[in-house]
């Protein structure tokens, strides 16, 4: 995305009504776009989905984010994937905001404050005592939820983890259709797991994809 100039601005949490999150963002990001001045826009000149950049002229907003990743989605008995968005905190928008840094004190004006906090749908900002000002995110919190943001508008596409090492499943397809076997092991990037399957009168390690197998019956 185009260069931003160097202000100060910080990454805030807001808390929002649930099921609401894609409402607060479309209802900010509208008001931020009416000014085209006001847009950044990526080099292809196509706006993320609910990841706006913006030049501040809007009460202090220089970006709004929703955190996404996308995940491939296994069906029992199916090995096909489906790559699906999921919302990393659902519940929750990111606000990157300019902050004053008046006699050494860098905070969000009360007015830029006050716009967000009176949006419909939003509850709170995350962070600080009630009736204090919010508390930001600290860079190295901020880097981890916009790597993974990243790596969604990049097309990283991540396997859905639904079991867990030591929970016993059933395979249901394959050369050991049938057979229970203790997870060992996740490898989340190619959606494999390794399990333990007793066979030819002893244990063996078997690596399958997640589509193979389904969760036990008790």
């Amino acid at each position: 995305m185009e260069e931003i100039e160097d202000i100060k601005t910080k990454w805030y949490v807001v808390q929002v009504m649930s099921g609401k999150e894609n409402i607060v963002f479309r209802t900010l990001d509208f008001i931020c776009s009416e000014d085209p001045a006001n847009v950044v826009l990526p080099p292809d000149g196509v706006k993320k989905r609910f990841h706006s950049v913006f030049r501040g002229l809007v009460h202090g907003i220089y970006e709004i984010n929703i955190p996404i990743e996308i995940v491939n989605e296994f069906k029992n008995g199916d090995n096909k994937k489906k790559a699906t968005e999921r919302k990393l905190y659902p519940g929750y928008v990111l606000f990157r905001m300019y902050v004053e840094g008046e006699d050494g004190s860098e905070k969000m004006r009360p007015a830029d404050l006050s716009f967000i906090k009176d949006t419909k749908g939003v509850i709170s900002f995350i962070g600080g005592e009630r009736g204090k000002d919010p508390v930001p995110l600290s860079p190295e919190e901020a880097d981890g939820m916009m790597k993974v943001r990243n790596e969604a508008d990049e097309g990283v596409v991540k396997p859905k983890v639904i079991y867990n090492v030591g929970e016993t499943v059933k395979i249901i397809n394959g050369g050991f259709k049938d057979m229970d076997g203790v997870i060992e092991a996740i490898d989340e990037e190619r959606g494999r797991l390794t399990l333990s399957v007793f066979c030819f009168g002893r244990y063996n390690s078997v690596d399958i994809d997640f589509g193979q197998v389904e969760r036990a019956q008790e």
